[in-house]
């Protein structure tokens, strides 16, 4: 009694330090583009355009959006944005902590790691919802024949994320109806499982008829069978776990240690051959789709979240020791250090720094009353002033919305522009001098620049530029 009182006060101070850092660090997070749009298709468009008219554009399932629909509708905020990733993801560490059963040292260091505290705890993406769901998943794992409906709920609602989450809830959906086909003492609720995983099963179907890639698209990804070989799967799981360096040797050495860690871990933490295969099966499955179309910083987190839900779901009450081979737990343990480190490092300077100069930029437009005026907004990251103004301040969006469609001609040419010269021109990056015809036609014509600085931070690094440059003549 003691000991679990002990483990329970210790996890509680785990949560609670978890939770007062992620605050310290949202309240000086700066939304940038991809926030920013997935915000405005929610306050813009009702739950039935939601579904019927833009995620065929966006190629993301709807939950996300539902959620911030229904919040904007309960007036929350955009500046409140930061607090939806904060209570996703201290939901999902408070359910490792008193949940799991990893080694304590695996839990005091799991949750401050860089994808569960700063990638999806701060940043406010659908990518957030994805660990306390799987985290829900693999705690009523054990319960699934018991519960086929609530467990197949649960499979909707991870379905509903990503395109990464969909083949996650696939694959436990095939296996949870191979073993109530199999197993004879479910005969009694054979009808329930099999009528769950149906609801499952039609879900997902509809979930692909909404999600068909219209013709017009300007923003396709295809599946890429040439890429799908061993190295660049390998490569996308070394990009997880590690700072990859970029000369072939580095690559080399990582790919090696990343076959020898899931070698391992197939062997001594899989106790049997059907766990083997469900274990090689998910984390395959995850690696090649984002090996297969695209993997940037903020996917490269479910290949850690796949693993570790992986474990937690396959192993036993005392398999989660580590006690048959130290060195999946050694390892492990190394890298969610290294990850400490890119999470303190990356909060850090988003705490000094501007993540996004979007707020910078939209204030300067509000200050000045530019918005009065015509105002274009030259590509996507553009889009990241919008949520600060009640309508769409961009006059080249042709549809009159906020958000950016991903529709070809939806926007001014460059052509139509360089024609009808707005008061004020909104672009990424800062800009200076540039073979841009805009730029060029801008600065001809005395245009005064005017620069707003961000970086997007990962691991502890300048990932990406979020800066912007507004040309204007009316100042």
């Amino acid at each position: 009694m003691k000991k679990l009182i002990k483990t329970a006060i210790i996890n509680i101070i785990i949560l609670v330090i978890f939770i007062l850092l992620i605050l310290i660090t949202g309240i000086h997070h700066e939304p940038w583009a991809d926030e920013a749009q997935s915000w405005l298709i929610a306050r813009d468009n009702s739950y039935f355009e939601i579904v019927n008219n833009i995620l065929k554009y966006e190629g993301h399932p709807i939950l996300w959006y539902f959620i911030l629909r229904t919040l904007i509708l309960c007036h929350f905020q955009y500046d409140w944005l930061f607090i939806i990733p904060l209570v996703c993801a201290s939901l999902g560490v408070g359910i490792f902590l008193f949940k799991s059963r990893f080694p304590l040292f695996i839990k005091l260091i799991f949750p401050f790691t860089f994808y569960i505290f700063y990638q999806y705890g701060v940043v406010a993406r659908s990518y957030s919802l994805v660990f306390p769901l799987l985290a829900l998943i693999a705690v009523y794992y054990k319960f699934r024949f018991k519960k086929p409906f609530l467990y197949s709920l649960l499979l909707i609602l991870n379905a509903s994320i990503s395109a990464q989450t969909f083949v996650i809830s696939f694959i436990l959906l095939g296996f949870y109806i191979y073993e109530a086909l199999r197993l004879k003492s479910l005969k009694r609720r054979r009808t329930q499982i099999i009528t769950g995983g149906v609801i499952v099963l039609l879900y997902m179907i509809f979930t692909m008829l909404y999600l068909r890639t219209p013709i017009d698209c300007s923003a396709k990804h295809y599946v890429h069978l040439d890429y799908l070989n061993v190295m660049r799967i390998l490569y996308t799981t070394g990009k997880s776990w590690f700072n990859l360096p970029e000369n072939f040797a580095g690559r080399s050495f990582y790919s090696i240690v990343i076959i020898i860690f899931y070698t391992a871990s197939i062997k001594y933490l899989c106790p049997t051959v059907y766990k083997k295969v469900f274990f090689m099966i998910l984390n395959l499955a995850v690696i090649g789709i984002l090996a297969s179309l695209y993997c940037c910083v903020w996917h490269c987190g479910l290949v850690i979240l796949t693993y570790m839900f992986s474990l937690w779901i396959l192993c036993g009450k005392n398999e989660l020791k580590f006690d048959r081979n130290k060195f999946c737990y050694i390892f492990i343990s190394i890298l969610f250090l290294i990850q400490i480190f890119w999470t303190a490092k990356s909060a850090y300077l988003d705490y000094l720094y501007s993540y996004s100069g979007a707020a910078e930029a939209a204030a300067f437009i509000k200050n000045n009353s530019l918005q009065t005026g015509k105002i274009y907004g030259t590509s996507f990251k553009s889009v990241a002033l919008q949520p600060y103004f009640s309508e769409s301040i961009y006059s080249n969006y042709k549809y009159g919305k906020s958000f950016w469609l991903w529709k070809e001609k939806a926007q001014l040419t460059n052509e139509e522009i360089l024609n009808n010269l707005p008061e004020t021109v909104v672009f990424s990056g800062i800009i200076t001098t540039n073979d841009d015809p805009i730029v060029k036609a801008l600065q001809k014509n005395n245009y005064k620049a005017f620069y707003f600085k961000g970086s997007m931070f990962a691991k502890g690094t300048i990932a990406e530029d979020n800066s912007y440059t507004i040309f204007t003549c009316k100042k």
